[in-house]
């Protein structure tokens, strides 16, 4: 190779490098910006999931109270006369009509624009998650407990032992089922939330506890004011109730 191929092929090589930086930067730019709006969204669903949380919560609660009313509601005008001896029929097809609506089936759907929800009741008042204490259980005793029937087995794949079989170029009868990372996606993301940011998700969580709280308070009034409203249809202003009898005064016997 001559001087000038020499230098000409620095030259090729200081170009390539150059176009090659470049290359680099914009697409380490644009990973940057990807990683950077990644983190705004996820941050954005932690704030919607805490806000989900609540308004399921409050979901909950709400229809507990209806259950809790049921039996309740049910005594309390059982105590003013029996269902079966209402004075008159329009008074005991109201009472009917109330009872098939309040004593409905516990399971309802709500449907929407956007969709349906079905609210039930699980099967059972246990749930299938246990508590973390449960991992300091020796083997033995998991084994015990699963012998018993009181367990249920989740298979997952030990990668390690499989990934060592595998470099060996063994097959084994897993080989069918096992889904391939580079398959897949070779990579995975993960977060760590800084002080400040972990301070707004905890102050949008206290917004919606009192958020909810309130209400509740307002829902609570807005009853109290329809029962007033309601008594006052019926009876009158309570301040215009008069329950005393004035009487006059007997005259004296004449002596």
């Amino acid at each position: 190779m001559n001087d000038d191929e020499e230098i000409q092929r620095e030259i090729d090589e200081e170009i390539q490098i150059e176009i090659e930086d470049k290359k680099l930067s914009i697409i380490q730019k644009d990973l940057e910006d990807k990683i950077q709006e990644y983190l705004s969204k996820r941050f954005e669903i932690d704030q919607k999931y805490i806000e989900l949380s609540q308004i399921r919560k409050d979901i909950y609660n709400l229809k507990f109270e209806i259950d809790e009313m049921r039996g309740e509601t049910k005594d309390t005008l059982d105590s003013f006369t029996n269902a079966d001896t209402y004075p008159d029929k329009s008074f005991s097809d109201r009472r009917h009509r109330f009872n098939e609506k309040f004593y409905s089936d516990s399971d309802e759907v709500y449907e929407s624009d956007k969709g349906i929800v079905f609210l039930k009741k699980y099967k059972s008042e246990f749930s299938s998650y246990l508590k973390k204490e449960f991992s300091k259980l020796d083997i033995k005793k998991k084994r015990e407990l699963f012998k018993a029937g009181l367990l249920k087995v989740r298979f997952y794949l030990n990668y390690l032992k499989y990934a060592k079989i595998k470099n060996e170029g063994k097959k084994t009868e897993l080989d069918d089922y096992v889904f391939e990372r580079e398959g897949t996606f070779p990579y995975y993301l993960n977060i760590k939330f800084n002080d400040k940011t972990l301070k707004e998700l905890e102050n949008t969580r206290e917004h919606q506890t009192k958020h909810s709280k309130l209400e509740d308070e307002i829902r609570v009034s807005e009853i109290k004011d329809l029962e007033e409203e309601i008594k006052e249809e019926k009876y009158g202003r309570e301040e215009d109730w008069d329950f005393s009898i004035d009487y006059e005064p007997d005259d004296e016997e004449d002596n």
